[in-house]
């Protein structure tokens, strides 16, 4: 099954494909952007991706940056690594959870904060995290006994 979402001003289409690559999409000209596939120690199946606004933990460049700079995909895999991908530079910039940490379960679903501050994270071990996402460390983490299958953050602030 092929999963998409669009930004939040419709401008652009992040899809994972059956193949495991994501691609971004420029939805006035249908074409791609972006087409990134994981490899090496970060090549796992995808399978979930949220659109964010906010500052990844290594993208403090004092650089001009575009008006897409502060775009950000996050991308979830059945190891329980996220991919947080700027779209501005077209590379992953930091990666949270998987090997090494708590979160080593298969991510069902990804949800950033109104600022882009924080992102929540669903597992299927029944985990909900909240990761800081400037400096990729846990804010909470909670476990309940069913796994979450969707998550949605209030529009209404962090």
């Amino acid at each position: 099954m092929v999963k998409g979402k669009f930004d939040s001003k419709v401008e652009s289409f992040a899809q994972l494909t059956a193949d495991n690559r994501l691609k971004i999409w420029d939805v006035a000209t249908a074409s791609a952007s972006a087409d990134y596939t994981p490899e090496g120690k970060l090549a796992s199946e995808l399978t979930a991706l949220a659109w964010g606004l906010g500052a990844t933990p290594s993208s403090g460049s004092k650089k001009k940056k575009s008006k897409r700079a502060a775009e950000v995909v996050a991308v979830g895999t059945v190891r329980g690594d996220v991919l947080l991908w700027d779209c501005a530079r077209n590379e992953v910039q930091a990666t949270l959870g998987g090997e090494g940490t708590e979160q080593t379960s298969r991510v069902n679903d990804l949800a950033f904060s109104a600022s882009g501050s924080e992102l929540f994270v669903c597992t299927s071990d029944g985990a909900v995290t909240c990761w800081h996402v400037a400096s990729g460390v846990v804010s909470w983490r909670l476990q309940t006994k069913q796994p979450a299958h969707r998550l949605t953050a209030h529009a209404g602030g962090d």
